[in-house]
């Protein structure tokens, strides 16, 4: 698997945040979560581009660029937006994406994930150490997730990446709670007589829309009410949904 490039790995590869400033950089010691993966098999094969300093070095900064990696791209599409600071997915074509990287904060993790097909989990702050990660923006939002090619896979990466570590206070309550194996969770059957608001565009690609399609009826297929298009009711204070959906929190604790 690929980490991001602001996690502090104690190897032969730099932790630069995208900055050429830091060039050269190798920090004394892995990050926790690099320690828990690494105890778990993981084979760290390199560092992902990213927006310098996670897209906090400037109020005019761009998406997915770095002085030190330049700009990054769409794997299947010339566009050059990926979407979110965690926007090294040039890989994703490749067998090795299946384990993709782990990445931090709300956006970066669900946008890029979006944007690239694959699946992102941002977890509850507190449930993955944030210990020596470079460029921390909020301490009520910045944590660790993982991205992967399925849902599975995701899973795996967060019951290795979840537990207390000493060095970040905010993952203390794990300290007397035992590991979850989060594969216990996945079940196949879970869309049964949910309601899913459609409420994507379409029009823009042919075979974007049929890829669409096709997987609308395989959740119609396995039990789920599609709602489309799904439609909003907009009050003076909120907004809010005219169906009853499920919900699907990306939020994970």
């Amino acid at each position: 698997m690929l980490i991001k490039d602001n996690v502090d790995t104690a190897d032969a590869m730099q932790t630069t945040a995208g900055s050429l400033a830091l060039v050269g950089s190798k920090p004394a010691r892995d990050a926790f979560i690099v320690r828990k993966l690494r105890d778990a098999g993981a084979l760290l094969l390199g560092k992902t581009n990213l927006s310098e300093w996670a897209n906090f070095r400037s109020t005019r900064s761009s998406s997915g660029w770095s002085g030190r990696g330049g700009q990054t791209q769409q794997p299947v599409c010339a566009q050059p937006q990926s979407c979110g600071s965690s926007s090294g997915r040039e890989l994703r074509s490749r067998p090795i994406s299946r384990w993709s990287q782990w990445e931090r904060k709300p956006t970066p993790i669900v946008c890029p994930s979006s944007a690239n097909g694959l699946v992102g989990i941002k977890p509850t702050v507190g449930l993955v150490s944030r210990a020596r990660n470079q460029s921390p923006i909020s301490a009520s939002q910045d944590t660790a997730g993982p991205m992967a090619r399925s849902v599975a896979d995701a899973a795996i990466l967060l019951s290795v990446l979840a537990g207390y570590d000493p060095d970040d206070p905010a993952t203390e309550p794990l300290k007397s709670r035992s590991p979850l194996d989060y594969r216990q969770f996945l079940n196949r059957d879970a869309s049964k007589a949910c309601e899913w608001g459609d409420a994507a565009g379409r029009g823009f690609h042919d075979e974007v829309d049929a890829l669409f399609e096709r997987a609308i009826e395989t959740m119609r297929a396995r039990g789920a009410i599609i709602v489309d298009p799904a439609t909003y009711l907009r009050t003076a204070n909120s907004t809010r949904r005219t169906k009853q959906f499920c919900s699907t929190s990306s939020r994970t604790g």
